[in-house]
């Protein structure tokens, strides 16, 4: 990425990942880790994760994030993962696909209210 562009970062406030579907990872269907640097991007309020391994998101502290869009995620832990959904204060909706459904029922289960789910139709 452009240096111009770098020290500019601070100030992103949508971030789309997703997994290079070329890659051997991908095929293998070995999930990508969240990267630790999107700690740094304090601005951020909507994070797209395609091809993840969601327990990164224990590791993620970010403040302002209001959507949240998972895609072919891979889910092992999922009491540790509600726990870190909780404590997305500002969060108001989640999009999900086939992968996310326990993870997300559960999430319901949990929560009082003030997120909306959106089931995404697969169709990428």
């Amino acid at each position: 990425m452009p240096n111009e562009h770098v020290k500019h970062l601070d100030q992103l406030e949508k971030l789309f990942l997703t997994g290079d579907y070329s890659s051997r990872r991908v095929k293998e269907n070995s999930p990508y880790d969240i990267p630790l640097w999107i700690n740094d991007l304090e601005n951020i309020s909507l994070l797209y994760l395609d091809h993840f391994d969601l327990i990164g998101l224990t590791n993620l502290r970010i403040k302002n994030l209001k959507t949240l869009v998972l895609k072919n995620a891979h889910i092992i832990d999922i009491p540790n993962l509600l726990i870190e959904l909780l404590t997305y204060k500002n969060l108001t909706h989640i999009a999900y696909d086939a992968s996310c459904i326990p993870l997300i029922d559960q999430l319901r289960k949990h929560h009082a209210g003030g997120i909306t789910f959106e089931l995404l139709d697969g169709s990428s």
